[in-house]
């Protein structure tokens, strides 16, 4: 269920304008000390290299979990915004993420 749901979101990334080259799989992983796995996630970045939003989709709902990245007023890092998107709103997680580069 990840990967389709993902490629659908790198699909309409892609044409919303972001470059393809700034959008990076990042595979599941296994933590074996609590035998958890967390699934694969996107992560989108800005040509400059800062990071624009992680994307991920929940395990039991198969929604979205986009994270628009923020910073403050010099600059200095805040905590991620986490906003859940329905799966049947794969075109919302797009705009989310291309208004938090400016592209939307």
């Amino acid at each position: 269920m990840t990967a389709p749901a993902l490629n659908k979101v790198i699909h309409l990334l892609e044409g919303s304008g972001i470059n393809a080259q700034l959008i990076k799989r990042v595979p599941g992983e296994v933590n074996t000390a609590s035998d958890q796995f967390s699934s694969s996630r996107l992560m989108v970045y800005a040509d400059g290299g800062w990071r624009v939003a992680t994307i991920s989709v929940a395990a039991r709902s198969g929604a979205y979990r986009v994270e628009p990245a923020r910073t403050g007023r010099d600059n200095e890092k805040l905590p991620d915004r986490v906003e859940m998107v329905p799966v049947h709103r794969p075109a919302r997680v797009a705009l989310l993420v291309a208004a938090n580069e400016g592209r939307a």
